[in-house]
């Protein structure tokens, strides 16, 4: 029964997601004829308004911040975690496993330098440094 439960809750979030692209949709599908009404029906020539305007609505969705405990919480770890990293956190071999994908991976050491003398019988190794 429990299986049942966590089946039946992975189907409501989908259908939840579903519906929720959908609306995406519908809203700049919406927004695009909106503008088009604004700039050819009215004859609204300020697009740099417009432009303000949109950029400024991408702002709504943070509303939830304020009803949703759950997203302030992983907000502030995200924030606490990534202003305590340090430069030292990064692995220093290049065969080592990266375990967070925003620090970056040092650079694989690359091959010694093999050189020939003019003999061809010797071989002398040379660092690369």
């Amino acid at each position: 029964q429990e299986a049942d439960a966590v089946k039946r809750k992975k189907w409501i979030r989908h259908i939840v997601g579903v519906c929720l692209v959908i609306l995406v949709v519908l809203i700049w599908v919406s927004a695009s004829n909106l503008m088009q009404y604004i700039f050819i029906d009215q004859d609204f020539d300020k697009p740099f308004f417009l432009t303000y305007l949109d950029t400024g609505l991408f702002a709504v969705h943070l509303i939830g911040f304020a009803f949703r405990a759950d997203w302030r919480a992983e907000l502030v770890q995200l924030l606490d975690d990534w202003w305590h990293r340090r430069p030292t956190d990064a692995p220093t071999d290049a065969t080592a496993p990266v375990d967070d994908p925003l620090l970056p991976a040092s650079p694989p050491t690359p091959p010694p330098v093999v050189a020939l003398d003019d003999d061809a019988d010797t071989v002398q190794r040379q660092d690369g440094d």
